[in-house]
């Protein structure tokens, strides 16, 4: 069941984010924290209509890449500048979509990335406990560590 967007979602999430650089819109979180209610009312209005008719506007598909340049020579790293209403309305079904997850169970236990009151330390405190009952018991433990980092090759 689809529910609208309501006021107290959009003033969660327009406050919780960073102050970033706006798309092409040229529309900042800044902008959208200084709204009065009404025309954040409707802001919502338009986010919900296009929510109920799965409507994406074509402007919120263009992004534009920024290159930063690194400390060494010859180096950028890129930027995408997206507009801040595509982000927020991104934001608040992401919120809905990880706390139906959440409420459902369907993250697995040992799963610590991108949910809500978990972090690395909870990683590696199961780690030690794993670790320390193996060697009360006096059994092997296997471990595999993954970094999702590109090798950079010189």
């Amino acid at each position: 069941m689809l529910l609208p967007v309501s006021l107290i979602e959009f003033n969660n999430i327009v406050h919780k984010k960073k102050i970033t650089s706006p798309g092409l819109d040229k529309i900042s979180y800044l902008i959208l924290r200084q709204l009065p209610q009404q025309s954040r009312i409707h802001l919502i209005n338009i986010f919900n209509r296009l929510w109920f008719h799965s409507i994406v506007p074509p402007e919120w598909r263009q992004v534009r890449m920024v290159p930063i340049p690194k400390k060494e020579i010859y180096q950028y790293r890129s930027i995408a500048l997206m507009s801040c209403l595509r982000k927020m309305m991104e934001s608040i079904f992401n919120t809905r979509l990880t706390h139906w997850l959440e409420q459902h169970s369907i993250f697995p236990p040992n799963m610590f990335r991108f949910r809500t009151h978990t972090s690395a330390v909870d990683c590696v405190s199961n780690l030690g406990a794993d670790i320390y009952i193996a060697f009360i018991k006096k059994e092997y433990i296997n471990t595999l560590f993954v970094d999702n980092y590109p090798l950079s090759v010189s």
